[in-house]
């Protein structure tokens, strides 16, 4: 995992965890760029709307926060359409818990959310790690 030095969010596509979901066809010959986009405006807004966090106690009542922020801001997309899945739990899903995280992280001041959102196009499952580095890890 890399070095987060300065408290901030941070978020990355975890590498090789794109699912391809079942019966569908996911050619990747660059047509899906709105899709790139996509992703890129989920981390941009998953980024701004746990800003907060970095303020707060590392434990599990901020877990519990992130999960509900997060979880409620991919809600809405999932009613607008942009997330794939018959049910919310089939078009994404948040875990910040212990699961995510190490005790070596938690020392370190980092919380860790796993999020994944089922694309509509080109009918992915992407999975992204979120890395809150609060400011200051011995609270």
């Amino acid at each position: 995992m890399p070095e987060y030095l300065a408290p901030g969010v941070y978020i990355e596509e975890i590498p090789n965890a794109v699912k391809p979901i079942a019966g569908v066809d996911t050619s990747t010959d660059g047509k899906y760029v709105n899709a790139r986009r996509y992703l890129a405006y989920l981390e941009s807004s998953i980024d701004r709307g746990l800003k907060w966090a970095v303020f707060e106690l590392n434990n599990e009542a901020t877990w519990a926060k992130v999960r509900g922020v997060v979880s409620d801001f991919l809600l809405g997309e999932w009613c607008e359409g942009g997330l794939q899945g018959v049910k919310p739990d089939e078009a994404f899903f948040v875990r910040c818990d212990r699961t995510t995280m190490t005790q070596a992280d938690l020392d370190h001041g980092r919380l860790i959310a796993l999020i994944g959102v089922a694309l509509v196009k080109p009918a992915e499952f992407v999975i992204l790690r979120t890395v809150v580095r609060m400011g200051d890890p011995g609270r």
